[in-house]
């Protein structure tokens, strides 16, 4: 779920992307925001995630990187992301620190 407000705090569009949770959210430059958190159940597990939309909150992408849920993101001078998240299962968990592409690739030569 992302709400977006004018300085007021008037409503100027509402969207729902799936089941999930989101823990960071943050502007970008081409003035979309791009959210990371944690997928609902899909394999039995939570996923990570980052999804992109644009400035009126239409969905422009959205990746999974496995077990785990993304914390923070922010968006990098070369239009990438960088994303800490906590990876594992209920006994051990590591702390995961990765940066994409601006189209959410881990790998840079990837660019669809």
């Amino acid at each position: 779920f992302l709400l977006k407000t004018d300085s007021s705090g008037n409503e100027q569009w509402r969207k729902t992307y799936g089941a999930g949770r989101s823990y960071s959210v943050q502007q970008t430059a081409d003035r979309g925001f791009v959210v990371t958190g944690r997928d609902g159940i899909i394999t039995g597990s939570y996923d990570m995630f980052l999804l992109k939309t644009d400035g009126s909150g239409n969905e422009q992408w959205r990746k999974i990187f496995g077990e785990g849920w993304g914390r923070s993101v922010q968006q990098t001078v070369d239009e990438g992301f960088i994303v800490t998240g906590i990876i594992g299962d209920s006994d051990r968990y590591s702390i995961l620190l990765f940066k994409t592409n601006r189209l959410g690739y881990i790998d840079d030569l990837v660019d669809e």
